[in-house]
C-alpha cells in the first residue's frame, strides 16, 4: 500500500465513509473488504472476456477446418432398409 498512492487514497476515502457508522479499525477492515470485492468483480469480468476470446478463436479454427475437410460421396441406400 505504501507504494501505491491511488490505493492509499481509496482506503482513506472508504475508511472515512465507514467511520460514520463504525469504529476506526472496523472501518479500515470494511474499506479493504470493499476494495477486495471490487478487485474480484474486475477479475471476473476479465476472465469472462478471456473465455469469450478463447471460444471465438476455437470457433474460427473449427470453421477453417471445415474448408479443409473432404466432401464425402453420397452412398446408395441399402436394400431392404
Amino acid at each position: 500500500m505504501e507504494y501505491n498512492p491511488r490505493l492509499r487514497q481509496t482506503v482513506t476515502e472508504l475508511t472515512a465513509r465507514f467511520q460514520t457508522r463504525t469504529g476506526g479499525v472496523e472501518a479500515v477492515r470494511q474499506a479493504y473488504g470493499r476494495i477486495y470485492a471490487m478487485v474480484q468483480r474486475q477479475a471476473s469480468v476479465l476472465a469472462y472476456i478471456d473465455t469469450f476470446w478463447i471460444l471465438a478463436t476455437m470457433c474460427i479454427l473449427a470453421i477453417g477446418l471445415l474448408f479443409l475437410a473432404k466432401k464425402s460421396k453420397p452412398r446408395q441406400a441399402a436394400m431392404g432398409h
